[in-house]
């Protein structure tokens, strides 16, 4: 058997080859903690970096030195998914569904509720932009460093000169998805139930290395984390964009449809989606409050049944 043959580290933020004569005890640098997603915050509990962009947080350098470690940790023991309970609305006597309107119907804005609390954050970050822009930013492009992380997902190489751009960079072109325990991503579908198996997936495309993003892929965020739950009287809708901006932000309705458009991170990112829902709604009732760390869409229900799914299902052909 050859001494020089390779073996894989199972440390996590590591995640390199090495050779096993070559280890030591400062081989390693990786984060002993676990990974912690909290309010569309992603970070480590070893160290407490702190990020909404998944990427970022993937390229975060480790924060304790060790020996490399060969040994692959146990699986962790799966969990049995836990069933939606979906709220039963008791009907005295039985009534007439209401007729299903057009949903094509012009949306209406509503307009939103700004807590003092995101206010309060808004004008903490205008001052460091203007302290930033005083000194003298230039054209906006940065000189990528040696050092400096490929922004491509998945793909976590650095930058070590020119002969990286040469480099194959082989990434995930999709996005993280969590559902029900399962960890995994929208390009390839290899889904997990453990975080350190699915951070050790190998990218499914080939391309060249992206050290910068260009000002329209920072702006457009294809998804936001959202999620929904449900009274008997209104549907309650939260998009985590963290200090969005009430000005440039809009949230539009009609009795069946929403329409989100959330400009948030200083007015790096934009999120936009329209979906039609699930039920009928209240419009001159409905309600939206626009908080530090989400936006909250409060849609009063026109009649107090239980909705299925927060957006239609199509019906199957």
């Amino acid at each position: 058997m050859s001494a020089s043959k390779s073996v894989h580290c199972y440390n996590k933020g590591c995640g390199k080859e090495f050779v096993p004569s070559e280890n030591n005890a400062k081989a390693c640098v990786h984060h002993p903690g676990e990974p912690y997603f909290h309010d569309a915050y992603k970070e480590w509990t070893c160290c407490k970096k702190r990020s909404v962009d998944f990427t970022e947080f993937l390229n975060y350098k480790g924060c304790a030195t060790s020996a490399h470690n060969p040994e692959k940790p146990p699986e962790k023991e799966k969990r049995k998914p836990v069933e939606d309970v979906v709220e039963e609305v008791a009907v005295n006597k039985p009534r007439e569904a209401l007729v299903r309107p057009d949903s094509s119907a012009p949306l209406v804005p509503l307009k939103p509720e700004v807590t003092a609390s995101l206010r309060k954050a808004l004008d903490e970050q205008l001052g460091k932009l203007t302290l930033a822009g005083g000194s003298g930013a230039g054209n906006g492009k940065e000189e990528v460093k040696v050092g400096d992380a490929c922004q491509q997902r998945g793909c976590g190489k650095l930058f070590s000169g020119p002969e990286s751009d040469l480099e194959d960079c082989v990434h995930h072109s999709g996005f993280p998805v969590f559902h029900e325990g399962m960890k995994y991503w929208s390009c390839c579908q290899r889904k997990t139930s453990d975080f350190d198996q699915w951070l050790q997936q190998a990218g499914c495309e080939h391309g060249a290395h992206v050290w910068r993003k260009s000002e329209e892929e920072i702006k457009q965020v294809p998804t936001c984390r959202n999620d929904f739950f449900q009274t008997g009287s209104h549907v309650h809708v939260n998009f985590y964009a963290k200090n969005a901006l009430p000005e440039k932000s809009v949230v539009k309705v009609n009795s069946v449809k929403l329409h989100v458009r959330l400009v948030f991170d200083a007015g790096q990112s934009v999120f936009e989606k329209e979906m039609e829902l699930g039920g009928i709604i209240d419009v001159e009732q409905s309600q939206v409050t626009m908080a530090g760390p989400k936006v909250e869409v409060k849609l009063k229900k026109a009649e107090p049944v239980a909705w299925k799914s927060l957006e239609l299902t199509p019906p199957s052909s």
